[in-house]
């Protein structure tokens, strides 16, 4: 009687294996006693297909960055004076939504990681995190990095990226958010539908 290996190599032929474990399975036939199978196994997983991550080819903080410099641009070529009696009342406010949006965009970076899924948007979702900002929100990254923009702007009394910002953020939907919902519903199915239901996509 053949040994395991043996048989799986008749069935599938040396070069549907993994090259290092078609060399030693080969190496393997006609010896006593047989080649073990423990290292086969563990190595012919590795050809197995790994999942991609979503596509997403624009880093999203970019479109913020390109955003703001096209609305400090514009302000330079068509400046706009914006002193209000409120103005001070801005000073001491811009600070503060600015620290707020930086302090969300990290609790949701922060999140992804304990949760040990990807962050980078290339690499594969592992798990479908709700927890922390994500029961509240299903972009808080994206969410704050908007509430940081607008600190910014209010900081250093800039309008016009005010006007360049929903241009941005529908860029921001089209080559981020619809392709990672995209990715999430095909990986998580029924539960992200269910996630979807009970959380917006912003506030």
């Amino acid at each position: 009687m053949g040994s395991p290996e043996r048989a799986l190599l008749t069935a599938h032929g040396s070069r549907g294996l993994p090259r290092e474990c078609s060399r030693s399975v080969q190496a393997a036939e006609g010896t006593h006693p047989p080649f073990p199978a423990l290292p086969l196994f563990p190595a012919a997983q590795y050809a197995l297909p790994m999942p991609s991550g979503p596509r997403i080819f624009v880093p999203p903080p970019l479109v913020f960055i390109v955003a703001y410099a096209a609305g400090v641009g514009i302000h330079r070529l068509y400046p706009v004076a914006t002193t209000t009696a409120a103005d001070g009342v801005v000073a001491v406010l811009a600070p503060v939504v600015f620290l707020a949006g930086v302090g969300l965009t990290l609790a949701g970076l922060l999140t992804l990681l304990r949760a040990r899924t990807g962050i980078m948007p290339l690499r594969p979702v592992r798990f479908l995190v709700t927890i922390g900002p994500y029961r509240f929100t299903r972009n808080p990254i994206y969410l704050g990095l908007t509430i940081a923009y607008l600190g910014v702007a209010a900081m250093y009394d800039h309008v016009w990226p005010l006007v360049t910002l929903p241009l941005g953020l529908w860029v921001l939907r089209k080559t981020a958010i619809d392709v990672e919902e995209a990715h999430l519903a095909g990986r998580f199915g029924e539960e992200y539908e269910e996630y979807c239901r009970r959380v917006r996509r912003w506030i």
